[in-house]
């Protein structure tokens, strides 16, 4: 009778997942992780359930030559049983969408994992040492050596496109090109998520120890008002520190339990749901002076006084690159750019130099025409004609502020970081 269950059991499970592998096949099945799944659970049954049905077959057709393999086997069958369903679960529950790339931070809740490299949407990244985003960089500087150190986000992190595309590492490789009197290198303190709170703390402990010559703040919109769906600001995210790396979420019965954990806190979600389009860049945009955006306009200054504080005390100079968001781009949207004219308020009663982005990209688009996808692939990240355009105007930019060493060639080769690719 056990061997018949086994039988049963494993033949009409090969059976089904294999209709399901043609199925998908066929378009019948949309989830994106399901095939891979489907077919580690074809290839678990087919090297461990059928054996052991082989195994009980002969034992039974000659029981006195091993007379306890059908006991051992059949006393293993509950965990490979247990083995079966977790496999077949796998396919009905996908794997928890986590970033490796991010370890827990005692005063930023999050940030890098030092020495990490992989592949991001799509794209491989690299993470060195310090734990800071492309090469490794030393903290001593060379005798004729010029950095220009960035603070900012996913923008300025290059999430999205591969690292010599970030305008970031564009900008040392424009000013080398065209003939720097010193060798320029840009130093990228950039983390995924930061908000100006966090870039504060990293300035400080981490990004004057390379002694800078500049430092860049690079500010998206939604450095003001994200950092209310943290539940250090009173909302109910813990930020993109996930839940790092977890052999579990391979299990498809792990996977299930954290499913049905998951809906019980639907209340929570919900609130989640409601913080997050409270506190959105869009609405920021259509309603920037909305009395919960008061807060995150004074923690936001507040926040940017003080990195231009840190710098000023180091006698460095302190600018800010603002980027805009896409739906500022499109051919029908008549939005006044609130935010960004806050910023500019801010920066000169600072007297921080400002390059405001927004009419950059806008006049990219009415005078050399294609479409707000040329320029950014989602809704705030650039695309690498975006950063293209972005390290050519912010080159320019530091240079007529005498934050960039001249170039002694006389000549600028301007193959590199133009937008014409």
């Amino acid at each position: 009778m056990c061997l018949s269950i086994v039988a049963g059991y494993s033949l009409l499970t090969i059976l089904a997942l294999i209709v399901r592998v043609e199925a998908h096949r066929w378009g019948f099945i949309l989830d994106a992780h399901a095939p891979a799944a489907m077919r580690v659970a074809v290839a678990v049954h087919g090297a461990v359930l059928l054996p052991c049905l082989a195994l009980l077959m002969w034992a039974r057709r000659r029981p006195a030559v091993h007379p306890l393999l059908p006991r051992i086997v059949l006393a293993a069958m509950p965990l490979l049983l247990l083995a079966s369903v977790d496999r077949i679960l796998t396919i009905a529950y996908a794997p928890p969408f986590v970033y490796p790339c991010f370890i827990p931070h005692p005063t930023r809740d999050w940030t890098f994992r030092p020495g990490w490299s992989g592949t991001i949407e799509g794209q491989t990244m690299r993470v060195n040492s310090h734990g800071l985003p492309g090469p490794q960089i030393s903290y001593e500087k060379a005798d004729d050596e010029y950095r220009v150190l960035f603070l900012g986000d996913s923008v300025a992190a290059g999430y999205g496109v591969r690292e010599e595309e970030c305008f970031v590492q564009r900008l040392s490789a424009l000013a080398n090109a065209r003939g720097s009197a010193m060798n320029v290198t840009s130093v990228n303190c950039s983390v995924t998520s930061y908000s100006p709170w966090q870039e504060v703390d990293l300035l400080a402990t981490t990004g004057m120890r390379y002694d800078p010559d500049a430092v860049v703040q690079v500010f998206c919109l939604n450095d003001y008002v994200e950092k209310f769906q943290l539940a250090r600001f009173g909302g109910y995210s813990a930020g993109a520190q996930g839940e790092g790396i977890r052999t579990l979420f391979w299990s498809g019965i792990y996977r299930a339990i954290r499913d049905v954990q998951i809906k019980r806190q639907r209340d929570l979600e919900r609130r989640l749901r409601h913080t997050m389009k409270r506190y959105s860049v869009a609405r920021l945009i259509d309603h920037p002076d909305a009395p919960e955006f008061r807060e995150a306009w004074r923690i936001t200054f507040d926040n940017l006084s003080e990195m231009i504080s840190i710098a000023r005390a180091n006698n460095r100079p302190f600018v800010i690159v603002c980027f805009p968001y896409a739906i500022q781009l499109q051919a029908d949207a008549i939005k006044h750019p609130a935010p960004q004219a806050r910023l500019a308020d801010f920066a000169r009663s600072h007297g921080v130099p400002l390059l405001d982005l927004l009419p950059v990209f806008r006049a990219h688009l009415r005078n050399l025409g294609g479409t707000v996808n040329d320029l950014f692939f989602d809704n705030a990240h650039a695309t690498p004609t975006g950063h293209a355009i972005a390290a050519e105007h912010v080159y320019t930019f530091l240079l007529e502020n005498g934050l960039l060493p001249p170039s002694i060639s006389g000549s600028a080769d301007r193959s590199v970081g133009t937008g014409d690719e």
